[in-house]
């Protein structure tokens, strides 16, 4: 039986056509107000969604994203590493291809003034303290340093000690620069006072410290090829040179000490500041602890 409501007709449920109030019979493929609301709702929602909403093509997927800069791009350099290689960005700091350069500059100057200053002075060395001994002894001190700044750089011992040990050496190799230039100007070092005295505790404990560096670089193995020895050698220049003292003529062990930083010290010196990305690609890493510019 049929009913009106708001003047409008209504049908029962037999089929045959059912009419709301205020509009027409509903035919087929008719759409309400609140049909066409929820297809936009669904339209809306699959767009934001990024799929094809009701009655679209699918659309490919496009973005505004550098892909050099995007941090999960294949180009990316700082995903280009192998596993056990240092992460530069957890690092707090990123050694340039141009620090590289001038610090192996500084070491190799360093190293080859002192070997040349101790072949100058020869023995005379032991019987107190020489201006030209004393000066290119602190730029080979300050070569060191420099030497422990770059490896500290790469995480070339490892991320922990291997990091905080090269970083605790600088301080003390620094200690050891300021001993030979506070101690100019006095003829024996039993003439200088008590504080430098103190402080000479620094240029053998520098020494131990680079030879513990080595030591961990070399056992770490992040460095490839010789590169990985090198520092070691540079460690080593102490030991050797007081067995030198102890085995050998004053005349004998100077040019044993010269020539070990000849070899050790200077050659890699030398090839830091010629190929500085060997540092960068023997740590594990591709242009991502040491930059090109």
């Amino acid at each position: 039986m049929g009913s009106r409501v708001s003047g409008t007709p209504a049908r029962d449920n037999t089929g045959h056509g059912v009419s709301l109030p205020g509009t027409g019979p509903l035919q087929r493929g008719h759409r309400t107000r609140a049909g066409r609301g929820l297809r936009s709702l669904a339209a809306r929602d699959a767009g934001a969604a990024g799929s094809p909403g009701i009655g679209q093509a699918p659309r490919r997927h496009t973005t505004t994203e550098d892909p050099v800069t995007h941090p999960h791009h294949p180009s990316d350099p700082t995903t280009l590493r192998r596993p056990d290689a240092p992460d530069p960005t957890k690092t707090g700091r990123r050694v340039t291809a141009t620090t590289v350069r001038l610090g192996g500059l500084a070491l190799a100057s360093g190293a080859v003034a002192w070997a040349v200053g101790l072949l100058l002075v020869g023995d005379q060395v032991q019987h107190g303290i020489q201006t030209l001994d004393t000066i290119t002894g602190a730029a080979y001190v300050a070569g060191l340093a420099c030497l422990m700044y770059l490896l500290a750089g790469v995480g070339a011992g490892g991320r922990r000690v291997g990091r905080i040990l090269p970083q605790a050496t600088i301080p003390v190799l620094l200690g050891a620069l300021l001993l030979n230039l506070l101690s100019l100007g006095y003829a024996r070092y039993e003439d200088l006072p008590t504080a430098l005295q103190i402080l000479d505790i620094c240029w053998p404990l520098g020494q131990l410290m680079v030879l513990a560096v080595g030591v961990t670089v070399a056992v770490v193995g992040r460095l490839r090829g010789l590169l990985r020895w090198q520092p070691l050698l540079c460690g080593l220049w102490f030991p050797v040179s007081t067995v030198a003292q102890l085995l050998l003529d004053p005349e004998d062990s100077v040019v044993v000490s010269a020539v070990w930083l000849l070899v050790s010290a200077a050659a890699l010196g030398i090839r830091l500041a010629v190929r500085p990305a060997d540092l960068s690609t023997s740590a594990g890493t591709r242009k991502a602890s040491v930059r090109s510019q």
